[in-house]
């Protein structure tokens, strides 16, 4: 009853819904802060997942052209064995060996990496699809 009397309950009231608002502007500040950090690091991993694919797409255009060449070789020999077996010359069955051989080993692209699984993976899991 002093309290209401003396209209020391009125500050008090007007004092404590002050520091319940600095209260909650704290905690807004701080969790912008938070956010800026997590969206900060999550553009970090996201770029090294651009430079992990840029690096594995730049690695697997050099394996694919050396298929391309090693196609082209293929097909070349094929091309004279052809020529070989058509002309039904007895005399170039050596050579005729080497072009088969050349045939047996052939190319078969296979992707070395496995981060553009991972980055599938990821997003498919964090969108939930």
């Amino acid at each position: 009853m002093d309290l209401i009397d003396e209209g020391k309950f009125t500050k008090y009231l007007f004092y404590a819904v002050g520091e319940i608002c600095l209260l909650v502007i704290g905690i807004l500040i701080a969790l912008q802060f938070n956010n800026n950090n997590q969206e900060r690091q999550n553009r970090q991993i996201e770029l090294q997942y651009y430079q992990t694919m840029k690096a594995q797409f730049e690695k697997d255009k050099v394996m694919l052209e050396e298929e391309i060449q090693d196609a082209r070789e293929r097909k070349e020999a094929h091309l004279v064995g052809s020529q070989i077996i058509q002309s039904n010359d007895h005399m170039r069955i050596d050579e005729l060996g080497k072009y088969v051989l050349r045939l047996i080993n052939y190319g078969d692209f296979r992707r070395k990496s496995s981060v553009l699984y991972v980055v599938k993976t990821f997003w498919t899991k964090s969108l939930h699809i």
